[in-house]
């Protein structure tokens, strides 16, 4: 041990008797093995502990921060559609559904083609053959010939090359093959030239 006057450990043991060495030897060991663990600790406590309020602190900070998350996720989980923002509006398009339009009239596509029409009168009864029968006479110029339509009706016939269009009364005439209607020579000629002698027409009624 050091003594008032400063004298050192190894002075005071040269002076000291056997026992004496080793009770002062022995005590100087423990002491300084005491002197080291308190310093630790204290070293310990001083860098790498916090203070209560500091620990409090942290605390509620991370009990708060956490309580933020969930209340956002469960926010987001419970958010209506119509709070969620804009979506895509574009418009859903619904395809038309086809149907006969009011007051259309019939149409039917085809070919045309022309001849004069006339009418032969009945031959009386009882006349002796080799005799000439009755005239012929013609129909109206406005007559026409469609086999599938009774006669009396009008109808409106056009030829869809140029646009030009024609009425004309249906009469029981006999229609080529081939052909939709058959006009009178004056109302074809209206149409198209004699020199074609079929065209595509559109007849309407």
């Amino acid at each position: 041990m050091v003594d008032a006057s400063g004298g050192t450990l190894m002075s005071v043991l040269s002076s000291a008797s056997v026992y004496e060495r080793r009770r002062i030897l022995v005590t100087a060991i423990f002491t300084a093995l005491v002197v080291v663990v308190l310093f630790r600790v204290d070293h310990r406590h001083a860098t790498g502990s916090a203070s209560p309020t500091t620990l409090a602190a942290t605390s509620d900070l991370a009990v708060a921060t956490g309580s933020a998350q969930q209340g956002s996720r469960v926010t987001e989980a419970v958010t209506p559609g119509f709070l969620a923002g804009p979506r895509d509006s574009t418009a859903v398009s619904t395809p038309a559904i086809a149907g006969p339009a009011l007051g259309a009239a019939n149409v039917q596509d085809g070919m045309a083609s022309f001849r004069n029409f006339s009418v032969q009168a009945a031959q009386p009864a009882g006349q002796p053959a080799g005799i000439p029968g009755p005239p012929t006479t013609a129909l109206p110029l406005d007559t026409c010939a469609v086999p599938f339509l009774p006669e009396g009706l009008r109808v409106q016939v056009e030829n869809t090359d140029n646009g030009r269009t024609v009425q004309c009364e249906v009469r029981n005439q006999p229609v080529p093959a081939g052909i939709l209607v058959l006009l009178s020579t004056p109302l074809f000629e209206q149409l198209s030239p004699l020199t074609q002698t079929a065209i595509p027409v559109s007849i309407s009624w």
